[in-house]
């Protein structure tokens, strides 16, 4: 009989133990943000908040660049606005749809200093005589 009964306490303490872990509430894992849908278009928005979060142009360029639906302000107000935000002449470039000016610029050789040169030619000295005197002149006439 003090089998029995030590074995009826042991199923005792089990379905207790049971039931108040059924009773307390589950830890859960904390919900992410849905992500955003892979056709959502990339707008004046995204790129203002990628160069406000440091993200540097190259990586803006490829991002635009990579994404075919794209929903871009571009009047006056929408470039003064991405202007007013810190988003290079570059990026908005690329947003028009133009060419990308940065890939040009970090292939082409710098170029070469601009010299003027300015050649100045004289004249032999001319006699004229005014009222009697001897009056000598020198052209000096600059050409470039």
């Amino acid at each position: 009989m003090g089998r029995r009964l030590l074995i009826a306490s042991l199923i005792a303490v089990i379905g207790v133990a049971s039931l108040s872990a059924a009773q307390q509430p589950r830890k859960t894992r904390p919900q992410r943000a849905p992500a955003a849908p892979a056709s959502a278009p990339i707008t004046n928005d995204d790129v203002i908040q990628l160069v406000k979060g440091g993200i540097g142009d190259d990586l803006i360029v490829a991002r635009i660049q990579q994404t075919s639906d794209r929903a871009f302000d571009l009047s006056t107000k929408g470039m003064l606005d991405l202007k007013a935000a810190g988003v290079s002449e570059r990026l908005m470039t690329i947003m028009i749809g133009g060419p990308d000016p940065g890939a040009a610029a970090g292939r082409a050789a710098p170029k070469a200093a601009s010299t003027q040169q300015q050649v100045v030619s004289f004249a032999s000295p001319s006699t004229q005589s005014v009222e009697g005197e001897r009056q000598e002149f020198i052209s000096c006439n600059p050409t470039k």
